[in-house]
């Protein structure tokens, strides 16, 4: 779960918990990037708005380094920019604009997570 927003990290982070997934948190995707060279991931749920690295440029890294991620990723944001939906469209992506309802957060990981496995 990579955000850099305290609460919604750690509300997201605490919901998923608490339906049994195991969750693993960063604040920007640089600090996403070094997590992903110590463990695997089912899933990268990122916010695309962030300081330093955001998620669209985490998402162009991961593909090089983790092509496994390719078709792994969730989006969130507050405000996608133009060519933020131009690269959602590319890769055949979806995004949850915030606010958005915990039941519908959990909705769409439960599908993703059904995809992958």
């Amino acid at each position: 779960m990579v955000d850099d927003d305290d609460m919604i990290r750690d509300v997201c982070s605490l919901v998923l918990t608490e339906v049994g997934y195991q969750v693993e948190t960063a604040a920007d995707g640089i600090e996403a990037l070094n997590r992903l060279k110590d463990s695997e991931y089912d899933l990268v749920i990122t916010d695309i708005n962030m300081p330093r690295l955001d998620g669209i440029g985490l998402y162009l890294s991961v593909l090089r380094e983790y092509p496994y991620l390719k078709d792994r990723f969730f989006f969130l944001t507050g405000n996608p920019s133009w060519e933020a939906r131009l690269v959602l469209s590319e890769i055949n992506s979806e995004y949850l604009a915030k606010p958005f309802h915990i039941d519908d957060f959990l909705r769409r990981i439960e599908i993703l997570i059904e995809q992958i496995h």
